[in-house]
């Protein structure tokens, strides 16, 4: 990971696509332990970047959390008190499968984050990309959320 003015490659690469970005809306989805890269971006490495929307799906961010495992993770919030959710994230939702054993929700830790079960049929094997992307029904209920969350 690094440290904040030497992170990691894997963070200079998200950070610099990210600030190379077209001013339009920026909207990132992220899936599995990318939304724990991302989620560690923004709120400790690069906390000035502003994003219009995340989706993060299939992901552990709920978790890693509640261990505290985030460099802007504050020993001092623990559960039921939630963690306000960074405000250079616009409209956040979190698309996991109840059965996926690596999907977390994250609408209990986080103040601020939208949850979206999303049954993907799969069983316990539910975390594949497949299993998300390539169903359509993915798509028809996040493009609704994203085009309310851009009109804000």
């Amino acid at each position: 990971r690094g440290e904040r003015k030497t992170p990691g490659r894997i963070l200079q690469t998200v950070q610099a696509a990210l600030v190379t970005a077209p001013d339009e809306p920026l909207i990132v989805l992220t899936h599995s332990m990318g939304g724990n890269i991302f989620y560690d971006l923004l709120t400790y490495y690069r906390p000035d970047i502003q994003v219009d929307a995340w989706v993060s799906v299939a992901g552990q961010v709920g978790l890693l959390e509640e261990l505290k495992l985030f460099k802007a993770s504050n020993p001092a919030v623990r559960f039921p008190e939630q963690v306000s959710a960074s405000p250079n994230i616009g409209y956040w939702v979190n698309v996991y499968d109840p059965v996926d054993v690596l999907g977390f929700a994250a609408e209990p830790i986080f103040d601020g984050v939208e949850d979206m079960p999303f049954k993907t049929g799969s069983g316990w094997a539910a975390h594949a990309l497949e299993n998300y992307f390539g169903a359509p029904r993915f798509y028809e209920a996040i493009v609704p959320k994203l085009e309310v969350a851009l009109r804000r």
